[in-house]
């Protein structure tokens, strides 16, 4: 009885396109990869303002696997490269759904089962796997490469890298002198999902515009805190690369370097949306209130039916104790 399996109107062997097309990944938040909360991911999804319904899922993988991977396609282009490259691209054309039909409603059409599978996003959790071997392609290049070229090489390169750590700089500095500027011109085209003032005005009235500037607000503040660690991580990652083209520090160094400023980039996210509970949380949580105490107290052994109190579209805490407990 799945609608995967039976199809519905207009989708006979599957899915409706509408259905199937729902989270999918729209072009402009790949900025999510470089600055996680681009477009107002938050813990609990309430400031995301994307294309997607909403979402509270977390598709960032740091700014080194991302800066190597890159390395990789641009200095070291082989058969794995190339195909590694190729299939992180395929991902992310898939991931696009009703945002790139060009691709995705010939895949939805005409190959098997595709149209069994809904949310196009979910592709991207394979993005990680794809990337992180490229970053391996992209270290080895910078290892080899500063043992093997000569000093104009490493010089062109050098510069390269700092340019890189320039923009990021003054794109900083401009933000923190000019902070309120920056907000008065993004929030002009940005910070406001589709249909958004109608709903507020439904809500609060004579007060959505009000309404709608503070969580605007609150949707920048998001952004810019998470664009200061970037620019922290991501200065720093680039300076220990420039460090060792420049013969300043050795391999071992630049490894062990990248590898504790990866830690601290995806656990100062991770910690976010982790948040780990002692076991006795658990029962504590599934303990048996005056209501289950009853009904057993009653040993009806009958078959009924539990009336959900709560709101039907959230997990409701009395359904789950009747279900498990009874």
């Amino acid at each position: 009885y799945s609608i995967r399996g039976g199809g519905e109107i207009g989708a006979p062997s599957g899915l409706s396109y509408d259905y199937a097309t729902n989270w999918s990944f729209h072009p402009f938040e790949l900025m999510s990869y470089l600055v996680p909360s681009f477009f107002g991911l938050d813990a609990t999804g309430g400031l995301y303002w994307g294309w997607m319904p909403f979402t509270n899922s977390i598709l960032y993988i740091g700014f080194i696997p991302l800066f190597l991977g890159i390395i990789a396609m641009i200095y070291q282009r082989n058969r794995m490269t190339w195909f590694f490259g190729l299939l992180t691209a395929l991902f992310f054309l898939l991931s696009f759904g009703k945002h790139f039909g060009l691709l995705y409603d010939l895949m939805f059409r005409y190959f098997p089962f595709f149209n069994k599978f809904r949310t196009p996003v979910m592709i991207l959790h394979l993005v990680p796997f794809t990337i992180g071997i490229l970053a391996a392609y992209g270290l080895t290049f910078i290892l080899n490469f500063v043992k093997q070229a000569k000093e104009p090489e490493l010089l062109k390169l050098r510069n390269r890298l700092r340019n890189v750590v320039v923009v990021i700089g003054v794109a900083l500095v401009i933000g923190l002198l000019l902070n309120d500027s920056v907000y008065g011109f993004l929030s002009g085209f940005m910070f406001q999902k589709e249909g958004e003032f109608a709903q507020l005005k439904q809500q609060y009235g004579v007060q959505a515009q009000q309404a709608l500037s503070q969580i605007k607000h609150m949707r920048f503040d998001l952004l810019w805190k998470d664009y200061i660690k970037f620019a922290v991580i991501a200065c720093a990652s680039l300076g220990l690369v420039i460090a060792f083209v420049r013969r300043k520090i050795g391999a071992t160094t630049l490894g062990m370097g990248l590898l504790v400023i990866l830690f601290v980039d995806l656990v100062l996210l991770d910690t976010k949306y982790i948040n780990p509970k002692p076991a006795n949380g658990v029962a504590e949580y599934f303990g048996q209130d005056p209501a289950i105490q009853k009904l057993k107290a009653e040993r009806d052994t009958s078959l009924f039916r539990v009336y959900p109190m709560g709101q039907l579209d959230q997990q409701d805490r009395g359904n789950i104790l009747m279900y498990s407990l009874l």
